[in-house]
């Protein structure tokens, strides 16, 4: 691949990577710090839940420690995937 000048949806810049046929649709907001911390312990918290649930069906034996994987893993993962190629509608 080779780096491209372009823009999309602001100001041109170099680029190299792969695009999405279709236009993602992501909302960024802005927030003054006292909003923007509450909502950060809101997000972290939902994290802190999802790892306590997957530890508890662990210590329940409803879920096997073998789907933990570490960046070797989610580097082959990513790997498989990009192999495979992107979603056909």
């Amino acid at each position: 691949m080779r780096p491209v000048f372009a823009s999309i949806d602001g100001p041109e810049r170099w680029m190299i990577g792969v695009m999405p046929q279709q236009k993602l649709n992501l909302v960024t907001t802005q927030l003054f710090l006292p909003r923007a911390l509450r909502e950060s312990l809101r997000q972290n918290g939902k994290g802190a839940m999802l790892i306590a649930q997957f530890l508890k069906g662990v210590v329940e034996r409803r879920m096997s420690p073998k789907n933990l994987t570490g960046p070797i893993g989610i580097a082959q993962l990513s790997g498989e995937a990009a192999r495979e190629g992107p979603p056909h509608s």
